[in-house]
Order: structure tokens, then C-alpha cells, then sequence
């Protein structure tokens, strides 16, 4: 399952399979251990190695090697996604390294020679501020270790076209700008050609080294999810040629409300971990497609995807199926000495730019995130907020900010903002825990919530609950339907979906969540039965609760 774009002109290698493997508990690699590692196992690639029986829930190293034949020259090495610190070895010598957890990482180096070379990857899984800052042990979901996803070995040209980024100048005219990334050796006047949509290809000259065109389509069909039509646009070269699939839509506000290619809309959403117990985050094609046809089944036009950087196989079918997505950088109520630490501010930086270069052409995605719950009502936190906000607005896309917060009532970022988001638990974290059934603080703390943000001068901006839910333990019923039961679940959902799509002062809600995934593996799950965040509408194995129907039902109720 390739994901876009697509490259052509040279060899590129997908390194999924067997690779040999090691692990040692309780190390974080140091570059002096390279050769001593002593190979006895295998493991497949992509795959979560603490899910397996050789290190099942240990922490520590694990080490990848396998034998490529390259040619001499230039190569880059991507790794799709890793957790948490990813070092690369090219015969033994140190090529890179990286701290961004969930992210899509490209390495660039010289082969010196042809023929048969040694790649050795090592990832680490244990949590260290300083080295993997972006992941933390309280964080709410588990942190797994390996190569979530595919790894790819490009032989570069002395000269590529890398991406065609898409901006959308004009979406009812079909007038696009295309930004050209390319690397290498550019001659100082390149001849290229592009081809739209499949057309006949048409000659230009390139002289920089980041060219724009703007370009002008025939084919003028507008994506959205009703009807998501997918574009392309390929550019060649005498060396290589890359093609890149997108959508033409607009997005933006009109006080509160949110505009898709000029039209209202109301976002009908869930909050979606990349996760499965039998898999982690490494999860295989067709229970990806799963996922996005069970999503497509409640009734969903958005999708909340939590709370890092997602596979682009993922962003593909929410292109092609007819998603709303939201994506964000890595992070989980992160308290303010987080934002006193100097990597952790700059891995996040990176990370966003990151974010912008994998998923700049995905239609689907309307809304850059960051800093799920951080501690935003802290003055500490105000520069690393704004630089975030800024980096994502520079990819001058038209996608719209946001971040989930928890302090909506003395939150000092919210001004840079497109959309309010809020999580919220009312009747779940109930305010009075002697109430056997909560539901009626549901619709008080709404109503509050929304004087509250008038209060603060935030009444004519878009809000939209972008977490509420209840947890169930699977397959437990109860006459009282209280806390735990599927049928307490079922009635919270509904009373939610009531309370928040029945008053057009909210945007919409993205309901928390699609299915359990596992959590803490420490006395943290104390909280959390079965060490799993229950709140799913389905289970871990994608069953559905009561929960799953009424949220149908409300869905399909709601135009």
C-alpha cells in the first residue's frame, strides 16, 4: 500500500519484511555499542518490538540490521514513523539521528562505494527527557517502541524532483501554485515538464532551487466529503519525475461557523488513536481501511486523529473515502517545566515542520493541532503556543489552527485560535461523586461553558468540543446503567450528541473515542481497567458497545 506521492526515475526500495534483530533492556544506545551487538533473532519491519514475546513490555533498545545493494552516490533513507529515538548506521558509521516520535524522517548521505552495504537502525523505547523529550510515562496511551511503519531506501540522482507542494490560488477557478522541493546537484537552468490530472505533459525551465508555478486545471471538481475528488499534478525531469495527488476545497470561518468550500458544515466527529492491542501503532492495510470504514458507518465527516502525526496510509483513505481530519504534533497535558526545557521545545518546532512537509497535499486535513491539554492557562507556555501557531499558519495552505485545551476559562492562548477546542468530561469526572447517574451536568457545564468564553470576549468564534465520552467496560450490563456499564456509556453519548448538535452555538464535538487502546502499564491503570482506556465506542478488538448504535443513530440524525 504505497502512499503518495508516488516517485519515479530511480530506484526506490520498500524495506518491509525480515530484518535480524536485538534487544537490550534498560540501554539507551551510545554509538561505542555498534559493534558489539550480537544478532540471534529476527523481527518484521514495520512492527512494535514490546509486543513481542522476546521483549514483550520491556524498555530499552532494540537494534535492526539487514544487507542492501545500492549504487555509489547519493541515497536518502525514510523512515515512515519510530518510537521513540532512532539512530542510523551505514556501515557501521553514524548517518543521523532523531527524536520525533511518530514523525515521517527522511536521511540523506553519500554511498562512497557499489555493491552490498550494512544498515543498522536502532531504536529506543525507554522514556528520557533530554533524549526522546517529546514522550512522557504519564501521557495516557501507551508509548510502544520500533519502526511503526515502512522504511524506504531511495537511490537518488545527482539531481531530484522530491514533492510538488499544492496551494490552492482559487478553488472554483482551478487556479493552483506549485512549489517544487528538489535537492541535489541543479543544473542552473533544468529543463522539466508537468502534466495535470493525466494530460499531455508541457514544457518549462527550472532556475531555483524551491521553483513556484501557478497552474490552472480543467478539471475544476471540488473535494469534500460527499464528494471527495482527488487531483494530480506530476512533474519529470531528465533525472526523476514525482507525482502528487490533492483536492480543491477552501476552508475557513465566518464567525461561528465553519465554511467548506463556502457552505456550513457541522462537524459530526471522533477522536481516533492509531492503535490496536494486537498490533500497536504498526497496524496492517486492511484494518486501516477497516477503521475508516467503520468510521464512514457511524456517520463521521471528521475525524480527530490523536494525539501525534498519523500514517499517511491512513491520510490517504480520509483523501479518497471523504474524512475531515484533524492533525497534530505530539503531546499529552504537558505541564510547564516541559516548556522550560530547551529540546522539548525545539523536537516540537521540528515536529510541526515536519507535519506541514508529510501532509501538506492531504485535501482531508482541515485543521493543524498541537500540545493536546498542555498547561495553557501558564504564562510559561505563551512563546512555545505562538511559535507553534505561526510555523503552521507559514505553510500558507489555508488549513485552520487549533489545539484541544482543558482550561477554556483562563486559557492565555486562545486568541490564536480558528477554532476553540475543548475537552471536556461533565457527568463522567462528575463534579458531585455521590450522584449515582451524572447526565444533567452534561448540558450545565455546556451552557457555562459558553458564557464563560462570551465572558472573555471569545463569543463569536467557532467552538467545538473536541473530547467528551464515557467509559465502558465491554460486555458488562448493569440494571442501575451506572459508571463502567455499556448501558451508562450509551446513555452518556446520546445525551452529549443531544446537548451539543442540538444548539448551533457549537461547532460540532468529536466524540472520545473510536475503540479502547492500551495505556499505562504502572499503577496509573488503577484508573484505567484492563489497562485500557475504556471510553472507546468499540472495544480493542473493533466490536462494538451500545454506545456505537446511538452514536449512529445521532449521526445519521443530524444534518
Amino acid at each position: 500500500m504505497q502512499t503518495w506521492p508516488l516517485h519515479a526515475g530511480y530506484p526506490l526500495e520498500i524495506l518491509d519484511g525480515l530484518w535480524d534483530f536485538a534487544f537490550q533492556e534498560g540501554v539507551l544506545f551510545r554509538e561505542e555499542q555498534c559493534s558489539k551487538i550480537e544478532f540471534h533473532d529476527v523481527t518484521t519491519v514495520p512492527s512494535c518490538f514490546d509486543l513481542q514475546n522476546i521483549c514483550r513490555g520491556l524498555r530499552g533498545t532494540g537494534f535492526y540490521r539487514r544487507r542492501v545493494r545500492v549504487h555509489k552516490g547519493r541515497i536518502r533513507l525514510v523512515c515512515r514513523g519510530f518510537g521513540f529515538l532512532l539512530s542510523v548506521y551505514w556501515d557501521g558509521r553514524k548517518i543521523g539521528e532523531s527524536n520525533l516520535t511518530y514523525s515521517e524522517v527522511p536521511f540523506d548521505f553519500l554511498s562512497e562505494e557499489e555493491g552490498e552495504h550494512e544498515l543498522l537502525l536502532a531504536v529506543s523505547n525507554l522514556y528520557d527527557a533530554s533524549a526522546a523529550p517529546l514522550i512522557h510515562p504519564f501521557y495516557d496511551f501507551y508509548g510502544y517502541g520500533g519502526l511503526y511503519r515502512s522504511v524506504e531506501l531511495h537511490q537518488l540522482p545527482d539531481c531530484s524532483v522530491d514533492r510538488a507542494e499544492v496551494r490552492i490560488v482559487d478553488a472554483e477557478s482551478g487556479k493552483i501554485r506549485v512549489r517544487l522541493r528538489l535537492s541535489g546537484n541543479l543544473p542552473e537552468r533544468c529543463p522539466a515538464a508537468f502534466s495535470l490530472d493525466g494530460a499531455p505533459f508541457q514544457e518549462l525551465l527550472l532556475d531555483s532551487a524551491e521553483p513556484e508555478m501557478e497552474l490552472q486545471m480543467e478539471n475544476r471538481e471540488l473535494w469534500s466529503p460527499e464528494h471527495p475528488v482527488l487531483h494530480t499534478v506530476t512533474v519529470r525531469t531528465p533525472f526523476s519525475s514525482v507525482t502528487e495527488r490533492f483536492g480543491l476545497r477552501t476552508v475557513k470561518t465566518e464567525g461561528k461557523k465553519l465554511l467548506l468550500n463556502g457552505k456550513e458544515i457541522r462537524l459530526k466527529g471522533i477522536c481516533r488513536h492509531e492503535a490496536h492491542v494486537l498490533f500497536g501503532v504498526s497496524l496492517p492495510p486492511s484494518l486501516i481501511l477497516e477503521d475508516v470504514r467503520l468510521l464512514k458507518d457511524l456517520g463521521c465527516n471528521f475525524v480527530r486523529c490523536v494525539h501525534y502525526p498519523q500514517d499517511s496510509r491512513f491520510l490517504d483513505l480520509c483523501d479518497e473515502l471523504g474524512l475531515l481530519v484533524w492533525e497534530e504534533t505530539l503531546g499529552w497535558g504537558n505541564p510547564p517545566e516541559h516548556f522550560r526545557n530547551p529540546a522539548f521545545a525545539a523536537a516540537q518546532k521540528a515536529q510541526a515542520h515536519r507535519l506541514i512537509e508529510k501532509s501538506i497535499n492531504h485535501p482531508s486535513i482541515i485543521i493543524w493541532g498541537f500540545l493536546n491539554e498542555g498547561h495553557s492557562n501558564s504564562p510559561e507556555t505563551d512563546a512555545l503556543y505562538s511559535e507553534l501557531a505561526e510555523i503552521l499558519r507559514s505553510a500558507r495552505d489555508g488549513r485552520l489552527i487549533s489545539y484541544a485545551t482543558m482550561f477554556p476559562d483562563d486559557d492565555r492562548s486562545l486568541a490564536l485560535a480558528d477554532i476553540i477546542s475543548v475537552n471536556r468530561y461533565p457527568g463522567w469526572y462528575a463534579s458531585n461523586p455521590d450522584l449515582p447517574r451524572p447526565l444533567k451536568e452534561i448540558e450545565a457545564e455546556m451552557d457555562r461553558l459558553l458564557k464563560s468564553l462570551a465572558k472573555r470576549g471569545f463569543g463569536n468564534r467557532p467552538v467545538l468540543i473536541s473530547e467528551i465520552g464515557a467509559g465502558a467496560i465491554p460486555g458488562w450490563h448493569d440494571t442501575f446503567r451506572v459508571h463502567w456499564s455499556e448501558e451508562y456509556q450509551a446513555d452518556y453519548v446520546r445525551e452529549s450528541c443531544r446537548v451539543i448538535l442540538g444548539n448551533p452555538e457549537f461547532l460540532g464535538l468529536a466524540v472520545w473515542h473510536f475503540s479502547d487502546c492500551r495505556t499505562y502499564a504502572s499503577a496509573r491503570a488503577l484508573c484505567r481497567p484492563r489497562s485500557l482506556n475504556n471510553k472507546g465506542v468499540l472495544d480493542e478488538y473493533r466490536r462494538p458497545k451500545l454506545a456505537y448504535d446511538v452514536l449512529k443513530q445521532a449521526y445519521s440524525c443530524q444534518k
